[in-house]
């Protein structure tokens, strides 16, 4: 699960479809290690993950050492933007992110807002 246009405005849908029509095998991984096979978490960063924010230009931490997004912050995006979706239940976000419950998921990403009571007025009041 990735967002299909993230920061930066990078087509990764269309690369991700682009690069599974050049695969001969339907089990094969996308996106193998440089010698074949899984890549190791600990070049992750260095092989992958650099390159790619490099491309598209991200910005980096005030001191210069590594990203101001980080892998993990795709996840809270793909959360939040799937949660604003009005045809996607929390239910199926939650097992998406592979959280141990819907709890899990709406102590992390629902907040109730001051305006909670003024929204709800709003809402109901020319029903």
């Amino acid at each position: 699960m990735y967002p299909a246009s993230p920061p930066g405005g990078v087509e990764l849908a269309d690369l991700v479809r682009r690069r599974v029509a050049e695969l001969d095998d339907p089990a094969a991984l996308v996106v193998p290690a440089p010698k074949g096979g899984w890549a190791r978490r600990s070049n992750y960063g260095r092989n992958l993950w650099d390159p790619a924010c490099e491309f598209v230009g991200w910005p980096r931490n005030p001191d210069g050492n590594g990203w101001a997004w980080t892998f993990h912050s795709l996840r809270h995006v793909f959360a939040t933007w799937a949660l604003g979706q009005t045809d996607v239940r929390i239910e199926d976000v939650s097992r998406l992110m592979g959280h141990s419950s819907i709890r899990v998921t709406q102590e992390i990403y629902v907040h109730v807002c001051e305006d909670v009571f003024d929204r709800f007025f709003d809402a109901t009041a020319t029903r």
